[in-house]
């Protein structure tokens, strides 16, 4: 990708995290590590970009295994201005059940959701 043409687009940050995340399915180890480092060093140019470029490289590391460190971002976005993800997505999507399941973080949340479920229903 030529990372002149990307320089003054607002959405780079997000492209390349896509990138990152097809380069991940396609086990090219290589160009993700080259990837990640145009990432690292763009700029997101507003809020909502950040979070939403945050997701797309969380997803990029789970899928090529680094699950604790995609899950170390992806838990402090539930609850942020302009964030669409919640815990209850975080926890019901089998996307993330599948990359997250074995850290006990992700399962001591799951229970606590499940245990506020029951007990709102119990009071209804």
């Amino acid at each position: 990708m030529n990372s002149k043409v990307l320089e003054n687009n607002p959405t780079a940050k997000q492209r390349y995290g896509f990138l990152l995340y097809i380069s991940c399915l396609a086990n090219d180890k290589d160009y993700y590590n080259k990837l990640e480092k145009q990432y690292q060093s763009t700029k997101d140019s507003e809020n909502y970009n950040s979070l939403y470029s945050s997701v797309i490289y969380a997803n990029a590391l789970a899928e090529c295994g680094e699950t604790e460190k995609s899950w170390e971002i992806m838990k402090n976005i539930p609850g942020q201005t302009f964030a669409s993800l919640t815990k209850w997505t975080l926890a019901l999507d089998p996307l993330y059940q599948h990359y997250f399941s074995k850290i006990p973080e992700y399962q001591a949340m799951v229970k606590r959701l499940k245990q506020e479920k029951q007990k709102q229903e119990s009071v209804k």
